[in-house]
């Protein structure tokens, strides 16, 4: 069985009405973005890998949780590899 913290059960899909959606759309402003809290540990769900030969891989993902800085060594798990933040963008 798999688990771990960023592992659940998806129980309900949110449904917006036509008016809702167009309510959106025509007032980007009033939309609040996500909080993602910096004080939890780092977590990037990885998206996509690039293997470049003389240069390792490079990795992409959406930062979740935490921060990051270039230069800084981070451990990669599963399999505990070490990487070290070339850049953030």
């Amino acid at each position: 069985m798999v688990q771990g913290s960023n592992i659940g059960r998806f129980t309900r899909y949110v449904r917006f009405s036509a008016t809702e959606r167009l309510l959106m759309v025509s007032n980007p402003d009033k939309l609040v973005p996500p909080i993602r809290d910096i004080m939890a540990p780092l977590r990037v769900p990885i998206s996509n890998v690039l293997r470049r030969q003389g240069s390792g891989a490079s990795v992409s993902g959406r930062l979740c949780g935490g921060i990051v800085q270039v230069g800084e060594k981070l451990r990669v798990l599963p399999g505990d590899e070490t990487a070290i933040v070339k850049g953030v963008s």
